[in-house]
């Protein structure tokens, strides 16, 4: 992997300080949203929402391992997601 990629700075805390691996929890900067990784290509990860649905590709760069507080809105936006229903497909 690309060392300049992986240290790239965040202004906003969390950045990759080492590679993310399969089943850490970052957030995509372009969409703002938390997401797990399903797979890691050289300067790329493979991406998928919480509750499942359809992955997507971005570039390291454009993620961060997720915060604190990005863990925690995440695990309450999938709380309301479940008691709704929305999850089970």
């Amino acid at each position: 992997m690309n060392a300049d990629l992986t240290e790239a700075a965040d202004p906003g805390g969390g950045s990759l300080r080492e590679p993310p691996k399969r089943g850490d929890l970052l957030t995509d900067r372009r969409a703002g949203r938390s997401v797990v990784v399903v797979r890691v290509l050289d300067e790329y990860v493979r991406l998928r929402p919480l509750c499942g649905g359809r992955p997507w590709v971005a570039p390291l760069p454009a993620v961060r391992h997720a915060t604190g507080e990005d863990r925690r809105a995440a695990v309450l936006r999938t709380r309301g997601v479940i008691r709704r229903g929305l999850a089970s497909w």
